[in-house]
């Protein structure tokens, strides 16, 4: 499985988020310890850098943009190496271009790293190379990282794709302005469910991260178009990631699904979830002969649609 952190999800105060960024370590080592295998697809270099160099003020220009990202993609694998470290677990840092994987040979040697390393154990901390990579920084290429996990859901064949940031999914307006505004449960079709993203933009990024809805809606059908289910989901809620990766969501449906998870309800915040994966869960994708996915919205994915074992 890919888990995507946003950088609303990793920063605070204009730094990381130190607090946060152990308790997503934490799940992410309960369900390495419930078997499945995991990568990670991390944004937040950039505000890391700006926080290092003691800059308060926007740089706006390229080459400074990427300055900070050189400065903060250190800081930002330091912390997630020394908290997977503390967890007993192994960190590693990937840094892919779209030029990486735009010829069969570098695709091959991305693709064949990332699974290695999961065959080793290791979790993969995938980021784009901005210091090259400048599109990136301009709010194209891979679009804050979503595009990105669904290329690297793509490449180490992930059954399921986790999209997390700082709000409870698609609306079909601006929840700001609107009262009315209604939580996307399922998309069915995509067309409508861009225009619905752009229709509530406003409400899908913040300040510290150059994403949008319509970035994940695009991440979300490149994914599951190749047959992996996605979630977008609250990072903020609590156990995110373990209560998707263990199965629940409301909703139903046998297929594989895009879902847009609108919250945990409040009566269960304090409930800290148990953990009931299979011994060992791979990362194969599913047979083309099983069918195209279903593409549908709100809620987490069962566990009965959880990867395949692997031998």
């Amino acid at each position: 499985m890919v888990v995507k952190f946003g950088t609303s999800l990793l920063t605070a105060g204009g730094g990381l988020d130190l607090a946060a960024m152990s308790g997503f370590v934490r799940q992410i080592a309960e369900v390495r310890e419930g078997g499945a295998q995991i990568a990670v697809v991390t944004s937040g270099a950039v505000a890391a850098g700006r926080a290092r160099v003691g800059g308060g003020a926007k740089i706006r220009s390229i080459a400074a943009r990427q300055a900070l990202a050189a400065i903060g993609q250190a800081h930002l694998v330091e912390r997630y190496d020394a908290l997977l470290r503390d967890r007993g677990l192994t960190a590693a840092q990937a840094l892919i271009t779209r030029a990486d994987l735009t010829e069969r040979r570098g695709y091959l040697n991305v693709r064949n790293t990332l699974l290695r390393l999961l065959e080793l154990g290791v979790v993969p901390i995938i980021n784009e190379n901005d210091v090259v990579a400048d599109e990136a920084l301009r709010g194209g290429a891979f679009g804050e990282n979503d595009g990105l996990a669904a290329i690297a859901a793509n490449l180490i064949d992930a059954d399921l794709l986790i999209l997390l940031s700082d709000v409870d999914g698609l609306f079909d307006r601006d929840p700001r302005k609107h009262a009315d505004a209604r939580l996307i449960a399922r998309i069915t079709d995509f067309a409508a469910a861009l225009a619905a993203a752009d229709e509530g933009s406003d409400s899908a990024a913040t300040f510290r991260g150059r994403g949008s809805m319509r970035a994940k809606v695009e991440a979300a059908r490149r994914a599951a178009e190749s047959g992996c289910e996605v979630v977008i989901a609250n990072g903020r809620l609590l156990y995110a990631i373990v209560r998707i990766a263990r199965g629940e969501r409301p909703g139903d449906g046998d297929a594989p699904q895009v879902r847009l998870h609108a919250g945990v309800a409040a009566g269960d915040a304090g409930v800290r979830p148990q953990v009931r994966l299979p011994q060992r869960l791979g990362v194969r994708r599913r047979p083309a002969h099983e069918g195209h996915p279903q593409l549908a919205g709100s809620g987490l994915h069962r566990q009965a649609e959880l990867p395949v074992p692997v031998d």
